[in-house]
This record gives C-alpha cells, sequence and structure tokens, in this order.
C-alpha cells in the first residue's frame, strides 16, 4: 500500500535508504579554466563475489577515459574513480575506485532476465538540477526484449520516471537486486 516502506529482507533497513547507500553522483572535472567538479550522471556499487564492482552508462563517461571522476555518495563522502572498462554497444562502463577500505554497502546481482511485464522495479540516481539525494522512481516493466534497432539485444522498458543527467543508475527489481544500467530514454 502507498505510504508503507518495504524492508530489506537482509538488514532490515528500508529498501530505499539502502538502495540510497549504494548510488553515487558521477562527477568530472570540466574542461579548462574552472575548478568545480560537475555532475555528469550516477554511478551504483554492486556485490560481485564479495567485491565492489562499480557501474556508469558508458556515456556518462565519454571522451574522459582516461581521466579522473569522483563519486559523491548521499553524505558528502566521496572517492575517486577512473575508467576501467567501456562497452559502446552496451553503454556500460566499469570503474576503478580509490580509497574503498571502509566496508560499503552494495547491491547484489540479480538476473534482468528473469524480469517479467509488469513486475515492479525502481530506478535510483541522480539529477544535477535535483539536489545531493539519490532520486528513486518506482515503475513496472512495461516491454521485454525490445530492440528498437538497437545492437545491444535485450533492452527492457520501464514505465518509470527518469530524470535528465540520470545516465548510469541503477535499475532495481523488486527484491532491491541491480537488474540493469539507466542508460536512455525512448
Amino acid at each position: 500500500t502507498s505510504g508503507t516502506s518495504i524492508l530489506f529482507h537482509r538488514d532490515f533497513v528500508p529498501i530505499e535508504d539502502f538502495v540510497s547507500d549504494c548510488v553515487y553522483q558521477l562527477q568530472r572535472l570540466p574542461l579548462r579554466g574552472r575548478a568545480e567538479w560537475e555532475s555528469v550522471g550516477s554511478a551504483f556499487v554492486v556485490n560481485r563475489s564479495g567485491a565492489p564492482v562499480w557501474f556508469t552508462a558508458a556515456h556518462a563517461v565519454k571522451d574522459r577515459e582516461r581521466g579522473k571522476f569522483r563519486l559523491v555518495d548521499r553524505r558528502g563522502g566521496a572517492f575517486v574513480a577512473r575508467v576501467r572498462y567501456v562497452s559502446r554497444g552496451l553503454d556500460v562502463a566499469v570503474l576503478d575506485v580509490d580509497g574503498t577500505t571502509a566496508p560499503l554497502l552494495a547491491l547484489n546481482v540479480g538476473r534482468s532476465e528473469l524480469c517479467a511485464v509488469n513486475d515492479q522495479i525502481m530506478t535510483a540516481s541522480y539529477s544535477d538540477h535535483l539536489g545531493s539525494q539519490p532520486i528513486l522512481s518506482r515503475g513496472q516493466v512495461s516491454q521485454i526484449n525490445a530492440t528498437y534497432n538497437d545492437e545491444r539485444g535485450l533492452l527492457q522498458l520501464a514505465n518509470v520516471a527518469i530524470n535528465p543527467n540520470s545516465s548510469g543508475g541503477a535499475l532495481i527489481d523488486g527484491d532491491g537486486r541491480a537488474i540493469g544500467v539507466v542508460t536512455t530514454r525512448i
């Protein structure tokens, strides 16, 4: 029902709070002349065999694959990141992150192929004009395997709000597991 928090089954915290701690604002130094970091999207961390792995959208790090980025959490903590791998075809990038010696909360990885039309999902991302807190939007899967002349193959369409500059955020299933990266608006 509306207004009821869903508890994350393992940590007994509202799923929204847990997810918010696993999503980061992705920032870069702008081109010459400015010293301020600028927001270019979002990134999130997943638990992959006990190790943190950081994802974002490839187009969010375009033309800066050798540069430094900064990941800022909702409490103002920051990590320095560099691009490790880019798949332009999938529009996904993996980041190497410095300074992650403290225990991190990380999303578990789900299986997007198990999603069905009308399944409940959520996106978690930052928007450059909506403040320093992640935006969590709930919705549902509206179509599976829609290619739309896209070489990526499996593409899930969702009825969920995506804000400008949210690229690189997490697509999350109803159990709080990461099943994809927010990459585009159709």
